[in-house]
Order: structure tokens, then sequence, then C-alpha cells
């Protein structure tokens, strides 16, 4: 009489089969959920800040922006004292927040070539920004400090515009592959990044 059953090889063949099949699917997944973190980012980032300029525009009032970069949050607040005003010192009120996905670095690259994840910026009651900056958007780093190495997926530079008196905001994404080190001042962006918006 014949014994109904699978041998131990026809046992591992399957096993083999489902551990490469399993395999691919994690990998996939994983390149799904970082490219669904950056076109998150493409759709909310710059938006966020030409929102914020036509609120400061709209009310007449400076906006404060608190980025906190490492936490992945970008913070919109008014700081006030008991008669609406803007007083340094005075009660901070959070009007906005910003979460960013986790599987992504932001770091802004200052003038003198370092690094910086945490300052805080502002929108002026015209609508626009005290000083020029640009994000860049980068795929998680394995190490805790930025060596400039880190490959650019995205940038969002907001500049100042005398002319119209309205913040700028420019969104750029790679062409080819560049590096935060090879990267410029938003002023001259790099033929490697392409403008978007």
């Amino acid at each position: 009489m014949k014994k109904k059953g699978f041998t131990i090889v026809e046992l591992l063949v399957i096993m083999a089969v489902l551990g490469v099949i399993l395999g691919f699917g994690g990998i996939s997944i994983r390149k799904q959920r970082k490219n669904n973190a950056i076109l998150r980012v493409r759709n909310e980032l710059g938006e966020f800040f030409r929102v914020t300029a036509k609120r400061a525009l709209e009310t007449g009032r400076r906006q404060g922006i608190d980025f906190d970069l490492e936490n992945k949050k970008i913070e919109i607040y008014r700081v006030e004292d008991s008669d609406g005003v803007w007083k340094v010192g005075g009660t901070r009120h959070i009007i906005r927040t910003l979460n960013l996905p986790k599987d992504l670095e932001y770091i802004k690259k200052k003038s003198d070539g370092t690094y910086v994840a945490d300052f805080d910026n502002y929108i002026t009651s015209w609508g626009n920004i005290s000083r020029g900056m640009t994000i860049y958007v980068t795929e998680k780093n394995t190490t805790p400090e930025i060596d400039g190495s880190e490959e650019i997926r995205h940038a969002v530079s907001l500049s100042q515009t005398s002319h119209i008196k309205y913040l700028s905001v420019r969104e750029y994404t790679p062409i080819t592959t560049l590096t935060i080190d090879e990267a410029v001042a938003p002023s001259s962006m790099p033929e490697e990044l392409k403008r978007i918006r």
C-alpha cells in the first residue's frame, strides 16, 4: 500500500521556492514604501510653505517656522503677547504641523558647507521668507552623521522675491545621481536637478 504525503526533498523544494518568492516580495514592498514616501514629500512639502505664505499675507501676521528635520517635523507657529502682537519671549501657539515620512532624511546645507537639521526661520507678514534656503531630501542614512555622500531624491528651494513680495517655492528632482556635497546654492541649481514646480 502506498503512503500519502510529501517526501523531505519535496518539502525542502517548496520551502526554497516560497523563500525566494517572499524575498522578492519584501524587496518590492520596501521599494514601493520608499517611492510612496518620496511622492508624499513632493506633494506636501512645497505646498506646506505656499499655504503658510498665503496665510501670512492674508492675516498680515508673521509666521514662525521650526524645522526639526531630525525628528521629521516642521511646525508653523506664532509667538504673541496678550494683544496678539508678535513678541520674542511671548506665548508660542502652534498653527500647523507637517510630519514628514520617517523613511527619508531631510538636510539643509549651510553656505559654509556644513549641514543642519534643526533651525528656525519665519515667513514675513507680507508672505516672504526671512532667509532663503534649500531642503534636500535623501534616502535614510545608515550612519547617524551626514557626510555629504547622501544621494538627493528631491529638493525644495525657498527664496525671497522682492519684485512680487511673495515666497518663491521651487521644487527639483534629480535627473542623474547627485549627492549633497555636489549640490550648490539654490540660486544656481546644478543641471542634474530638474525643476518640477
